[in-house]
């Protein structure tokens, strides 16, 4: 079994808002193919992404084929690092 990588992710929703966690620090920008906007998701556009434990306003897109997140400039301490997604209703 290989080690995880921060390409690697997880998801979990509760109350409609989505939870992605890379299962190790990333070291470059986060592309989560599955949020791309032609991905199969109806009407899933995204409307905002936050950093779990973290205050940092992140840069993010959402492109035909992935949601980018810039890498955030402060990363917890903790090795899985968890994002808030948010979608449009």
């Amino acid at each position: 079994m290989r080690p995880y990588e921060s390409a690697d992710i997880r998801f979990t929703t509760k109350d409609g808002i989505l939870y992605a966690f890379c299962m190790d620090k990333p070291v470059d920008e986060i592309k989560i193919s599955s949020l791309g906007i032609n991905s199969k998701l109806p009407d899933k556009k995204v409307k905002s992404v936050s950093m779990l434990g973290s205050d940092e306003k992140l840069k993010w897109n959402q492109q035909e084929d992935a949601l980018v997140i810039t890498k955030p400039s402060l990363l917890p301490e903790w090795k899985v690092v968890g994002f808030r997604i948010e979608f449009r209703k």
